[in-house]
């Protein structure tokens, strides 16, 4: 009798689905009884840039960040006679993440970006957004992977209005992971940590 192919080599993914499912199933245990967990706020967060240069200036108090996600892209065919379509999964479409942001004066970002305009090529570094606690710990992270900003734009001039000079950034990546941080263990990791783990 051959092996499941869920428990052989060349399938890693699978194996990894089933330890993840175990641990999902323990944990769900151990909180019987408890009281049942709250969603994540979405007005408490950070937004955190990772520069090999770890003293360089960046405000990473964003007002707003959209475009976390993934589309799976399709391929349609034509089969048969009777010319029924088909579509099969030909890879993922990732969104632009943007990020909204009150105007400083001195900071490294719009510098990073002038720099990518100037230098004609891209300066791709890894990002990271957190969903935080009240304690101000990470509870669920975003790790972008090769990050670079493809639009800046500043706005919110208005001489009838009291508010601030908005900024608004919209940057391309390669890919992205969600990680559960606030699992034991995980929470209060730095960015020097994902950097360490990214080299």
């Amino acid at each position: 009798m051959k092996p499941s192919p869920s428990y052989t080599k060349g399938y890693p993914w699978h194996n990894a689905i089933l330890i993840l499912n175990s641990f999902s199933r323990v944990m769900l245990g151990l909180n019987i009884g408890n009281e049942p967990e709250q969603p994540l706020v979405g007005y408490h967060f950070k937004v955190d840039f990772i520069f090999a240069n770890p003293f360089v200036n960046i405000n990473t108090r964003f007002q707003k960040v959209d475009g976390i996600g993934k589309t799976v892209k399709f391929r349609e065919s034509t089969e048969g006679e009777n010319t029924v379509k088909s579509r099969a999964p030909e890879g993922l479409e990732l969104g632009k993440l943007k990020l909204v942001r009150g105007l400083y004066n001195d900071d490294f970002l719009l510098t990073w970006f002038q720099m990518s305009i100037v230098a004609k090529r891209r300066m791709p570094i890894p990002l990271v957004v957190s969903a935080l606690n009240e304690k101000h710990l990470p509870q669920q992270s975003w790790i972008f992977y090769n990050t670079y900003p493809i639009s800046w734009q500043t706005g919110g001039f208005d001489a009838e209005q009291s508010q601030l000079i908005l900024e608004t950034v919209e940057m391309e990546y390669n890919g992205y992971a969600q990680v559960n941080s606030g699992m034991s263990g995980m929470t209060g990791f730095t960015p020097g940590d994902i950097l360490s783990s990214l080299v």
